[in-house]
């Protein structure tokens, strides 16, 4: 919502079908890979055939540029934004960071993982990507954000991430609840885990990650740790396939499930897409 900032929401698939070489995907491979994407269909870009990739995923920001007419753009991407700058080596990136064990709980949420011990996975796979990337990086070109920061002191915290861009703070920036379902920013929201998270559970994921956790600034729960062995690790991996299958059965349908299980076994392509796009249907009607 700043005046001279457009940021396209969630834009994994600009980067999602590269390899970690940076070699580029084939053009009509990757227009077909875009055509079956649920979240690039939202974002109504034109596919201009006549760019090569690189300029196609420019394009695509310049479109959403122009529809917002704004000076400069932006985009959210969660998965894979390691490769980021291989196509963009001297953008500005805002990395936001939270509490590893809200992120376990939110995958948890998501349907990503069965159980808050394999959600962290995600967490520390994140926090990988992003060490790596970040030393790749000028330090001018980069700034890291904490969660729990935006939403105790929202107006301080986007003054710091407008000045690292070079541009005036604006209120407008708080204005979005009037626009969409979305609340405002809400303290409340940090540090969820210690009312929602099991302690037995809260115990495994520190264990997993609690390393990084500390290196990170966070401080432990009071719980006593222990040490996960081999087979408690294999038994809560297993806990959380069978999590993942439960919550993909709750929100599609046991027939849907099995018919797409059946379709991707079968690799019958035009079936996996007929399938998936009902599942996509179903995953839009709960979109805010």
């Amino acid at each position: 919502h700043h005046p001279q900032l457009a940021c396209n929401l969630e834009s994994d698939y600009l980067v999602s079908q590269l390899d970690n070489q940076g070699r580029f995907p084939k053009a009509g491979e990757f227009h077909a890979f875009l055509r079956e994407d649920r979240v690039f269909r939202h974002s109504r870009f034109t596919i201009d055939e006549t760019l090569d990739y690189r300029d196609l995923v420019n394009d695509f920001l310049e479109q959403k540029r122009r529809r917002d007419n704004k000076q400069l753009v932006g985009a959210t991407v969660h998965h894979d934004f390691y490769r980021l700058p291989l196509l963009w080596p001297d953008a500005r990136f805002v990395y936001l960071l939270r509490d590893g064990r809200d992120v376990a709980n939110s995958a948890v949420g998501m349907g990503w993982a069965g159980n808050a011990y394999c959600g962290a996975d995600l967490w520390l796979e994140a926090e990988a990507r992003w060490e790596a990337m970040r030393g790749g990086l000028a330090p001018e070109n980069y700034i890291e954000v904490r969660f729990e920061d935006l939403v105790s002191e929202p107006t301080e915290t986007l003054r710091k991430v407008c000045s690292f861009l070079d541009v005036t703070f604006s209120e407008d920036m708080l204005a979005y609840p009037q626009h969409s379902t979305y609340g405002a920013p809400d303290q409340r929201l940090a540090s969820q885990w210690r009312k929602r998270m099991d302690p037995a559970m809260c115990r495994y994921v520190e264990a997993r990650i609690g390393g990084q956790l500390r290196r990170r600034g966070y401080p432990m729960s009071a719980t006593q740790r222990r040490p996960v062995g081999r087979s408690r690790d294999l038994l809560l991996r297993l806990q959380s396939k069978i999590g993942c299958v439960r919550e993909r059965i709750r929100r599609f349908g046991l027939p849907l499930v099995m018919e797409d299980f059946a379709a991707r076994r079968l690799d019958i392509q035009r079936w996996q897409f007929a399938t998936r796009a009902r599942c996509d249907a179903i995953i839009d009607m709960g979109l805010k």
